[in-house]
């Protein structure tokens, strides 16, 4: 664990399995962070039994240098209660490395970054042009991991258009995923044909119309 953290319970055990579970769940978190030096990251876990709702908290703070994001989620399970508190601060976390991306691309907002935020976003940049090079080479792995981040926006928009379909939630859910598993097969096939000015969210996205089109159009009947 390259993550330093400190435990405190209420009511609850400190036992070695919750520890490994509170562990596991933090190395999901280091992935996200693995630009930022480790000592710049820090998490407090605040675990505890809420006995009239017969339900577990979770408090998740989690320090990047001097910012904290901070989530508190409850579960009738301590593992339900965890997995919802690391969920909640990834995509904090997401927001966080979004909002460094767009300030890097502007020289004043760029100055306004600290060192270290420069630094964590350079080395980011470094892996993506690696991975991208690989992924042109026909590398699925490497195209799977330089797509990883942009899931969750893409199942967004996916989501949006078919909602603007006017397609039923049950047959919306069913359709996501067929739609954003086929999204990632074309463009990991087309991938030399994004234009590099262009987003790697935005190309995805750009694929994903055709097949929204193609899967929630009905085909006209004579």
């Amino acid at each position: 664990m390259s993550i330093r953290y400190q435990i405190t319970t209420r009511r609850v055990e400190l036992t070695n399995h919750l520890r490994r579970e509170i562990e596991l769940r933090l190395q999901r978190l280091e992935r996200r962070l693995r630009h930022f030096p480790a000592d710049a990251l820090q998490a407090q876990i605040a675990v505890e039994r809420q006995v009239r709702r017969n339900a577990y908290s979770v408090r998740l703070a989690l320090m990047i240098w001097q910012r904290m994001l901070v989530a508190r989620r409850m579960g009738p399970s301590l593992e339900v209660a965890l997995d919802a508190a690391v969920e909640a601060i990834e995509r904090q976390v997401e927001r966080y490395k979004a909002r460094l991306r767009g300030d890097y691309l502007y020289e004043r907002k760029r100055a306004a970054l600290s060192p270290e935020e420069r630094e964590a976003r350079e080395h980011e940049l470094i892996e993506d042009r690696a991975l991208l090079d690989r992924a042109l080479l026909g590398d699925r792995e490497a195209f799977e991991e330089l797509t990883e981040r942009e899931l969750t926006g893409l199942t967004r928009y996916i989501r949006r258009r078919l909602a603007q379909r006017e397609i039923d939630e049950a047959m919306l859910d069913t359709l996501l995923p067929q739609i954003l598993e086929q999204t990632l097969l074309v463009g990991f096939e087309r991938l030399r044909q994004k234009p590099e000015s262009m987003s790697l969210q935005g190309w995805l996205a750009l694929q994903a119309r055709p097949l929204i089109d193609r899967l929630t159009i009905a085909p006209e009947t004579t």
